[in-house]
């Protein structure tokens, strides 16, 4: 049995103007980001093919899975099928997000290695 503890941020972005990602961790199987939301703002609407659940850390968000919409707030998890459109909209402007995908997020994570 391996042991992976994150102590520092892996890697960081910028997804979009006041959102940022941050690498906390990562395995072939799973990937775990923190999304820093810093004003009222949208990420856009995409799909890939994993599987993503989402812990609303901080703040308000109203979130699109598929056609449905839905408010959030702090600890509530949300989770997202492979191949569905999805968005997260931020409230309150400064929020946070842990995301969690299965299988691993190859592409972001390729994007965001220090």
């Amino acid at each position: 049995m391996t042991l992976t503890m994150a102590v520092n941020t892996l890697g960081k972005m910028t997804l979009a103007d006041n959102i940022d990602i941050e690498l906390l961790s990562n395995s072939d199987d799973m990937t775990v980001a923190r999304i820093l939301f810093a004003a009222p703002v949208a990420a856009a609407i995409h799909h890939h093919p994993h599987e993503e659940v989402n812990v609303i850390v901080a703040g308000r968000f109203e979130v699109q899975v598929g056609e449905a919409f839905y408010q959030a707030t702090t600890g509530d998890c949300i989770r997202v099928a492979p191949h569905i459109p999805h968005s997260i909209r931020s409230l309150d402007g400064k929020g946070e997000v842990l995301t969690c995908w299965t299988p691993s997020r190859r592409d972001l994570v390729a994007k965001m290695v220090m």
